[in-house]
């Protein structure tokens, strides 16, 4: 091409402007070439070409195909930046379907399984399933992969990153259900998928990954990304317990607590971080590790005995053998749980209101934590906009202008057992019963602190535990007769206040009631006891 063998910007702005560059373009060009050169550097405004007549134009159209393919080269190692763009992306929804909408603006790609590409208000059975017992399902961004009782995995939405482990061979977008014909003499045990990329556990042990590799999240020492599922290797003689694959990472949990993790470590969100005291008192050194591209123990969290983890965005939450909960990441809206919104370097357990509590469920979602406990408590703290923790906060909650809740406080309190709990982005879904719906409860500490009260010498420990008889509400007005065996509880942006009144309302009832019963049982009790007492 034409030259300017200039150095001075001043000198080469003037001579582009007032110099004659045409015909000057190396003839080492096709004519072609050199003639659309020259149009596109006509001085006179209305004479260049647009972009769509360069596009149109006959050197151009001819090469469409290789271009095509080219940058399909080129952005194999880059494909993530389409699914960040259209999740932030404010567009509008792509529906095929009058009577279908896509609320958060996101692209429809089979992800549903339905056969087409659209959105649905409804719950709609997917037909290609029919038939089949599903023991799991896990979402990715936008493709699903889901596990049968006899170990076959399926997968459809979209195979960008090549996430249906199926080499492409189905296009881009599927639509219905496909077999991972990998697995098919493998059956598979658990799947855990990230927004980009596969972690599978067979029924013999063995862990596979596939997807985007970008910071090494598949673990194979590598940022390659891979269409068919790759064995990982992983050093120790304990074998692995579950797998879980988060955004930008994924952990592997072996049978003996101990924890492995590879991907990227921003916000130490994979835990590898840790700090320690300078010579100096006041001096705190922290060691920041960024990705690790092979699974490599989380040593700050050796002293933990871990037997399930939940990962979101930017934190991530670990429950150990005892129902501890330990958290570690960003803290930007109070998300781990520690009483305020600064930044904690190493893993961190959390007490407070959790004390003495026995975790039994955990979800991490976009700055905010979900967890259940075994006393059936829901507890929820971070980022409280647009509903997220499922329940409203006042003014004064606020940080940087948003509503946050830096300690667990109770969401729905003691009347739901959680089976199951999930968070994707701000939604939460919580999957639980109520105990009114149970035929009997147990309760100690009630009993226990009611006797207390009425007789300070007297003791409960050679007790039986009281039992409370849901038949005595029956015949209550404060009851519902027709409580529903299950709940399914969703907490999301649309959450509604009047629900959360009305549950706490009948909390409130409930246990009124249980107390009423409790005070007349433990008087009734200690009224024998007196007539033992008189008649001995």
């Amino acid at each position: 091409m034409y030259l300017f063998p200039y150095q001075n910007p001043l000198r080469l702005a003037h001579d582009i402007v007032q110099s004659e560059v045409k015909n000057k373009i190396s003839t080492t060009y096709t004519d072609d070439v050199r003639s659309l050169v020259n149009s596109m550097l006509n001085k006179e405004a209305n004479l260049r070409p647009t972009a769509d007549h360069i596009l149109q134009s006959s050197l151009i159209s001819a090469k469409s195909s290789e271009f095509d393919q080219k940058i399909w080269e080129l952005n194999s190692g880059t494909r993530r930046a389409k699914i960040s763009s259209s999740a932030s992306a404010d567009v509008l929804p792509v529906v095929t379907s009058k009577s279908s909408e896509n609320p958060q603006g996101r692209q429809i790609v089979g992800q549903l399984g339905h056969g087409d590409a659209a959105s649905y208000k409804a719950p709609k059975k997917v037909a290609a399933l029919e038939g089949k017992l599903i023991k799991q399902v896990s979402c990715g961004e936008d493709f699903t992969m889901c596990v049968s009782d006899d170990g076959i995995l399926f997968g459809f939405g979209s195979d960008y990153f090549g996430c249906l482990g199926c080499e492409n061979k189905h296009g881009d977008e599927v639509l219905t259900p496909v077999v991972v014909d990998y697995f098919i003499s493998c059956p598979i045990e658990q799947v855990s998928c990230g927004d980009t990329h596969i972690m599978i556990l067979t029924q013999a042990g063995d862990v596979y990954s596939w997807g985007s590799g970008e910071y090494g999240k598949l673990g194979l020492g590598s940022e390659d990304d891979y269409a068919t599922p790759q064995k990982v290797h992983t050093r120790g003689r304990h074998g692995i317990h579950s797998v879980c694959a988060g955004s930008e990472g994924s952990f592997l949990i072996k049978r003996n607590g101990r924890v492995l993790a590879c991907g990227s470590n921003e916000f130490n969100r994979l835990g590898f971080n840790s700090s320690a005291k300078g010579l100096k008192r006041t001096e705190e050194l922290s060691y920041d590790i960024p990705c690790k591209y092979v699974f490599t123990t989380v040593k700050p969290l050796s002293k933990y005995n871990i037997v399930a983890m939940a990962t979101g965005k930017t934190h991530t939450a670990a429950v150990d053998c005892f129902g501890h909960l330990i958290l570690f990441g960003c803290n930007r809206y109070g998300q781990l749980g520690l009483g305020d919104c600064r930044p904690h370097n190493g893993v961190h357990r959390i007490s407070g209101s959790l004390t003495g509590k026995i975790v039994t469920k955990v979800a991490c979602g976009d700055g905010f934590t979900v967890a259940a406990t075994e006393d059936n408590q829901i507890y929820s703290w971070g980022l409280a906009e647009n509903g997220r923790i499922g329940t409203t906060l006042h003014e004064s909650h606020k940080t940087d202008g948003k509503c946050v809740s830096t300690l667990p406080r109770p969401i729905f309190g003691s009347l739901h057992a959680v089976s199951d709990v999930a968070c994707q982005h701000w939604n939460t879904i919580l999957v639980a019963e109520k105990l009114l719906a149970q035929k009997t409860i147990r309760s100690t500490s009630v009993l226990s602190a009611s006797s207390k009260d009425a007789d300070p010498c007297s003791s409960t420990t050679d007790e039986e535990p009281f039992e409370f008889h849901a038949d005595f509400l029956e015949d209550s007005s404060y009851c519902n007769k027709e409580l529903a065996d299950s709940e399914f509880i969703p907490v999301s942006q649309e959450n509604s206040e009047k629900q959360t009144d009305d549950d706490s309302l009948q909390e409130l009832v409930y246990h009124q009631a249980e107390t009423i019963r409790t005070q007349e049982t433990t008087i009734t009790h200690l009224e024998d006891k007196v007539s033992q007492l008189t008649a001995s």
